[in-house]
């Protein structure tokens, strides 16, 4: 089984216990941010920071209703979803929050959309998004932090480690304080 039909399994959520569904997401989080790369044209943009919703777990009820395959792109009001399988009682996604690209970086979920979703209306450029298999050179353990702007205190959000996310100034989401401290 090659690496990206591990990780199309592992959107297919098949545990319904919302307290076992953490450690799940804390999985499925190392795997994208050390192991894939989101390739647009001949651009590989690395994913900085995703934030994971899931009806099951979701108390806010904010998770859009969807019906999609293990592994699409879900596009929506707030930035791009990378899906879950989804039927009748349970959907959701990661949303894309932050990429890098040659130490460049797109800060927040609908700039992110914006650079990813944006084609050539001829199709001529043949530079849809997709997920590719390209292990970081050292891994690293991702920082789990509350999603931005919801009132759930969740660990639901994933980043690099904050030496690595050089370029962040303005980006209000930004999970860290002046200090260094993880925002709550």
């Amino acid at each position: 089984m090659t690496e990206l039909e591990c990780l199309r399994n592992s959107l297919v959520l098949t545990e319904t216990n919302p307290s076992k569904i953490e450690s799940i997401f804390k999985g499925i989080a190392e795997n994208l941010l050390n192991n894939f790369v989101i390739r647009k044209g001949d651009k590989l943009y690395r994913m900085v920071e995703i934030e994971f919703y899931y009806n099951l777990t979701d108390t806010a009820h904010i998770t859009y209703e969807r019906m999609t395959e293990a592994g699409e792109w879900f596009n929506h009001d707030f930035g791009v979803d990378l899906t879950f399988r989804s039927n009748e009682k349970s959907y959701g996604g990661i949303l894309i929050r932050s990429i890098e690209c040659g130490g460049k970086f797109c800060n927040g979920p609908l700039k992110t959309r914006a650079l990813l979703f944006q084609f050539d209306a001829f199709g001529e450029k043949k530079d849809v998004p997709k997920l590719e298999y390209c292990q970081r050179a050292e891994a690293i353990e991702p920082i789990a932090a509350t999603r931005f702007n919801i009132s759930e205190k969740q660990n639901f959000r994933y980043c690099i480690p904050r030496e690595l996310w050089t370029e962040h100034k303005g980006y209000t989401a930004y999970p860290w304080d002046y200090k260094g401290n993880l925002k709550i």
